[in-house]
């Protein structure tokens, strides 16, 4: 018979609970899924293994949950940043600068890990979540930004998936904890414009248009 959890560990304690998110989060960005063991995660956080299946259940459903959590606070930070900003090339701007500058690591990474090593209930967990959390802000930018460009009609949520890519592959290769903040408002300028206005248009252009 597995031991039951210690009762002041569960007993209105949700501290319990975030603080097993915070450490799972932190081993499986340093690690990876598959290299986080159990005992790793209870030996960090200083709880026992009954404790943090009572919270979670398994390795499975506590990486879903970390996703999760992740995604949901980036979007709270995120929606919070742009509320009073009326102009939508602005609001990718800043959104993109913010996943540059505060996005804990690669969300395509994380995405793959999950199509690859859970099972379907804690997959659909978290592409829902993916959906709702991660893509939603930028859909309702894009449908936004119809009235200006009508050609976006019924692309909306089209765009958000490529342009979350594109900014993903941009965390990778820019990441830095050294990097100024304006050095992520630089960068994030320059994909909207491109994004927006193409490639070909100079780069004094790029950054013009997006900041009108």
């Amino acid at each position: 018979m597995c031991p039951r959890p210690r009762k002041t560990e569960t007993d209105g304690n949700d501290s319990v609970r975030v603080r097993i998110l915070d450490e799972a989060k932190k081993l499986f960005r340093q690690k990876g899924y598959m290299a986080v063991s159990i005992n790793d995660i209870t030996e960090a956080v200083g709880v026992t293994k009954p404790t943090l299946y009572y919270y979670f259940g398994d390795k499975e459903n506590l990486y879903a949950d970390v996703l999760v959590h992740m995604m949901e606070s980036g979007y709270r930070q995120f929606k919070a940043h742009v509320a009073n900003v009326p102009d939508c090339s602005e609001k990718l701007r800043l959104l993109a600068a913010g996943y540059f500058e505060f996005s804990p690591t690669s969300i395509l990474t994380l995405m793959r890990d999950t199509q690859e090593h859970l099972g379907e209930s804690a997959q659909q967990k978290v592409m829902t979540a993916n959906r709702q959390f991660m893509l939603a802000p930028f859909v309702e930018i894009f449908e936004g930004l119809v009235e200006q460009y009508p050609h976006l009609a019924g692309r909306a949520e089209m765009l958000a998936k490529l342009f979350v890519s594109l900014m993903d592959v941009f965390t990778i290769e820019h990441k830095c904890e050294t990097n100024p903040s304006s050095a992520y408002q630089g960068l994030a300028a320059e994909l909207v414009g491109m994004f927006l206005h193409g490639v070909l248009a100079p780069k004094s252009e790029l950054y013009a248009r997006t900041s009108r």
